[in-house]
C-alpha cells in the first residue's frame, strides 16, 4: 500500500511526463504553423487565475488562439478533438479576452479565431491535423 508522500511523487512524475509530451506536441504544432507562414506572437499565455492558450499566432490578418492536444499513445480511446470540455472553451475564451485587454486594449480588435491541432506520434514520426475555427459560433464578446 502506498503512503502519501509515494502516491505524490508517481502523481509529480506522471504529470511531468504529460508536461513534455505537451511540450513536444506544442514544438512540433509550431513547426507546422510557421511552415503555413503563420506569423508566432506568444506561446504558453497564462491568465493569472487559471486558463493557458498553447500559441497564439497571425494567420495572415487573422489572430489565431490555438490550442493543441497531443498523443504518443497508439490506441486511443477518444479521439483528441474529443477531449475539449466545454470547460477548456470557456477558459480559452477568458484567456483570449485577458490577453486582447493587455495587447491591443484601445485599437479596433483584429479578426479572431480559435483553432486547434492534434498532434500524435506513429513510430518515429509525428502528424499534425489542423481544426481551424474549431470554437464555431461562440458569442466570445457577449460572454465576457
Amino acid at each position: 500500500m502506498l503512503n502519501r508522500l509515494q502516491k505524490r511523487k508517481i502523481n509529480l512524475r506522471l504529470k511531468n511526463q504529460r508536461q513534455q509530451r505537451g511540450g513536444r506536441g506544442e514544438e512540433v504544432a509550431v513547426s507546422f504553423l510557421q511552415g503555413k507562414g503563420w506569423k508566432i506572437v506568444a506561446r504558453n499565455f497564462y491568465l493569472p487565475r487559471g486558463g493557458e492558450i498553447d500559441i497564439i499566432a497571425w494567420d495572415k490578418e487573422t489572430l489565431v488562439f490555438v490550442e493543441v492536444r497531443s498523443s504518443e499513445e497508439q490506441s486511443r480511446r477518444v479521439p483528441l478533438v474529443e477531449t475539449i470540455s466545454a470547460t477548456k472553451v470557456k477558459a480559452l475564451q477568458r484567456s483570449a479576452f485577458y490577453y486582447l485587454q493587455q495587447h491591443c486594449p484601445q485599437a479596433p480588435c483584429p479578426p479572431l479565431r480559435f483553432d486547434l491541432i492534434t498532434v500524435e506520434r506513429e513510430a518515429d514520426s509525428f502528424f499534425c491535423r489542423h481544426y481551424p475555427n474549431f470554437i464555431e459560433n461562440c458569442d466570445f464578446w457577449e460572454n465576457q
